[in-house]
């Protein structure tokens, strides 16, 4: 038998080249981003929260990389540090007395990243952080009528400090926070909340009828809101204002979502749906009342049938004319 060779193929090998691994570095360090607190502003509390947040997760920190910026107040200190990676909490005893705490980050190079970065570089100092907020300590409260555990203390404060109040009485120096606010002294209010603490109405022009003989001090300030476009009075024929009106909680809201948004501004048309005793859409104040609730410029006064209502003819108080203020122009401590 004769065998023939069966012809052979030669195979071609491609080799498998493996890439070299590339190895990238972080050289990027970290730094503060915000210092900001935790608690309400201004406070009496004995001890107050600041939370600390780094650009990424570092490691390595502890009491002695912060410090304390105060001015009024002697005693503060820093007692505790707890948190990782990103944010840290930082515990402060507010010490004695009326002022100022700011929380600051001492950068010593122990703070450091995943990758050994330390804060803000190199050279120590480069990456302290002295922006952060500041906390207004308040142990003795300004007006003696209004104590910390009043419901509108801070509002009342904040409104203070920014020169927007000088209470309703000097010897000793009161608030009133439960009086009735009448028109004559929102004008004030609205006023000086649309255009600085230094606002002075002119002198009076006799435009309206009324009788001001409980306070020739509302003229000028119920003129200013007609001419600045800020109220068009109560009645049109004769022209009043009627200073010594009330203000029920279905006009406060007028009051300060124009403070809010500006002279010309209108509300979205009402729903009917969200308050539970403001359900009549085609009523005036309906759709300044939604909306006013839902931009936090007044609270509820209770609920009903799971809603909040807003007890719309009820009198609004100076405390709470502090807080829709407050609100309105989103004012802090200075």
């Amino acid at each position: 038998m004769t065998f023939t060779p069966s012809s052979t193929s030669t195979a071609t090998f491609t080799p498998i080249v493996t890439p070299t691994p590339t190895l990238t570095l972080d050289t990027i360090p970290p730094i503060v981003k915000f210092s900001t607190r935790v608690n309400t502003n201004p406070i009496n509390l004995i001890n107050v929260d600041f939370l600390v947040t780094f650009s990424e997760p570092v490691s390595q920190v502890d009491i002695t990389d912060y410090s304390l910026a105060t001015i009024g107040v002697t005693g503060a200190s820093i007692t505790s540090v707890s948190g990782n990676g990103y944010t840290y909490n930082v515990k402060v005893n507010t010490g004695a007395g009326n002022g100022t705490i700011r929380l600051d980050v001492v950068d010593d190079n122990t703070i450091i990243d995943a990758a050994g970065n330390p804060l803000g570089g190199v050279d120590a100092g480069d990456g302290n952080f002295t922006s952060g907020q500041t906390y207004t300590i308040k142990k003795t409260p300004t007006f003696s009528d209004v104590p910390v555990s009043n419901q509108y203390f801070t509002d009342i404060e904040i409104l203070y400090a920014n020169g927007l109040t000088g209470g309703c009485a000097i010897t000793p120096l009161k608030f009133c926070p439960n009086d009735v606010m009448n028109r004559g002294q929102a004008a004030v209010f609205m006023l000086r909340g649309n255009f600085g603490s230094g606002f002075v109405p002119n002198p009076s022009q006799h435009i309206f009828m009324d009788d001001w003989k409980k306070g020739t001090w509302a003229e000028p300030w119920a003129e200013a809101m007609y001419s600045k476009g800020l109220s068009a009075g109560c009645l049109t024929s004769p022209l009043k204002y009627c200073p010594w009106d009330q203000i029920p909680r279905e006009q406060a809201v007028i009051f300060a979502l124009r403070l809010k948004y500006g002279n010309n501004y209108t509300p979205p048309p009402a729903t009917g749906t969200l308050l539970a005793d403001m359900k009549d859409v085609g009523y005036y104040a309906t759709s300044w009342a939604e909306q006013a609730y839902k931009d936090g410029l007044i609270p509820p006064c209770g609920s009903s049938g799971g809603k909040p209502k807003i007890c719309p003819r009820e009198a609004v108080s100076r405390g709470l004319g502090a807080y829709m203020i407050v609100r309105a122009k989103n004012l802090t401590m200075p």
